[in-house]
């Protein structure tokens, strides 16, 4: 059960960290020695309307998870599951209605909203070393852009993060954090093929060239799709429902149907 996998998380959380090595760092760079099921499960406490070991799984995510590590992540992998996480739990803790129930605790003071903040800010580095605007798949938390990082990515992990990147700036009044993501957006954007339309699979965020020509709907495409349509419900900008609306378009004439 899902209790039992958060309450097994948190006696892990304050554990000796996780070493990189060449053996584990394909898992590493996932979970990131962050304790990642306890912060990724906030929400889903919060849903199913367990307060009480909501409210002691928030305690331990502020007591505990700092991003202060020597470890090499995935942009994407943090972004969806862990900033998001962060700031979901803030806004349903200062939720005025409390759908979920009565979840945030007198002592909260937007702690979380800080951790994401400083999560977000050592995410930067694959953007600031990026002159296509599209940023790398990966950085070091503590040091920012590995020496000789890889730039291959696919279109779904460079252009999946205006949500949590949006709603963040929003939140602080920087609009810093969402300018990357527009602008990794609108780079994507304007690599589309001038023939079909289609946006390919995996490119080179240091040269801005598709890696192959493969296109579709499934892994390494999809959510930048549904980030689009996602971004304009949540913001309104006109401009991501025109992106969605073309690009729905040409997948409709374009790809081939069963």
């Amino acid at each position: 059960m899902l209790v039992d996998k958060v309450r097994g998380s948190r006696r892990l959380v304050a554990t000796r960290p996780v070493t990189v090595t060449c053996s584990n760092i394909n898992i590493n760079d996932i979970l990131g020695d962050y304790c990642l099921t306890l912060v990724d499960s906030l929400t889903t406490l919060a849903v199913i309307g367990n307060v009480s070991e909501f409210q002691h799984a928030v305690t331990q995510v502020i007591q505990h998870v700092n991003f202060d590590k020597d470890n090499i992540v995935q942009v994407f992998e943090v972004n969806i599951r862990v900033l998001g996480a962060l700031i979901s739990t803030h806004l349903l803790m200062t939720d005025p209605e409390q759908p979920f129930g009565n979840l945030s605790p007198p002592w909260y003071d937007g702690e979380l909203l800080h951790l994401a903040h400083d999560l977000a800010s050592r995410l930067l580095p694959a953007f600031e070393g990026s002159s296509t605007g599209i940023p790398y798949p990966r950085v070091n938390l503590r040091q920012g852009l590995p020496p000789y990082s890889a730039s291959e990515t696919c279109t779904a992990g460079a252009g999946s993060l205006v949500v949590e990147f949006g709603v963040l700036s929003r939140l602080l009044g920087d609009p810093v954090y969402e300018g990357y993501a527009r602008r990794a957006n609108k780079a994507l954007w304007n690599l589309r093929d001038n023939t079909t339309g289609l946006l390919g699979n995996t490119i080179d965020a240091s040269s801005g060239k598709w890696l192959g020509r493969l296109s579709g709907l499934g892994a390494g495409l999809d959510s930048f799709y549904e980030y689009l349509l996602k971004s304009y419900i949540l913001f309104g900008e006109h401009e991501d429902y025109e992106m969605f609306s073309e690009a729905y378009s040409k997948i409709k004439q374009y790809m081939r149907k069963g």
